[in-house]
């Protein structure tokens, strides 16, 4: 009983180090982000986190910025174009819209950039549940 015991503990160490390092491998370092000065709901409060938020307001201001980015995340009042720009310049592996919708994103999301070149594209849907629920009933 108390060998099984141990393989198990020895399997769960084993696959919390694996997921570790896979979680590490994938961890975002630098992180373009499309947004006007100003902005009310941007930069966000991060704690515990690695990335470097590189915030600009085009495209060509991200670029005079960084020669590359991992992620980039893409705030309401700037421009489809302006995303399809940074995505082919700077080679972004992941793109987020902030809001949870995407509306403003759809000159990108059909793209030929993002045909070319298919990364995953996420929203912000869930992120602001807690928050709004607390400001309706307050």
């Amino acid at each position: 009983r108390s060998r099984g015991l141990r393989m198990r503990r020895a399997l769960t160490s084993q696959l919390a180090c694996t997921l570790l390092a896979a979680r590490r491998a994938m961890s975002t370092k630098r992180v373009g982000v499309l947004v006007k000065d100003g902005h009310a709901a941007w930069p966000p409060r991060l704690t515990n986190c690695d990335a470097e938020l590189i915030n600009a307001a085009t495209s060509e201001e991200l670029q005079a910025k960084t020669s590359s980015i991992d992620a980039l995340v893409w705030v309401p009042g700037i421009d489809a174009s302006e995303v399809i720009q940074a995505f082919e310049t700077l080679k972004p592996k992941w793109v987020h819209s902030f809001p949870a919708g995407v509306d403003g994103l759809s000159g990108f999301l059909s793209s030929e950039a993002l045909q070319a070149r298919p990364v995953p594209v996420s929203n912000g849907k869930g992120a602001f549940s807690s928050s709004l629920a607390e400001y309706v009933i307050a």
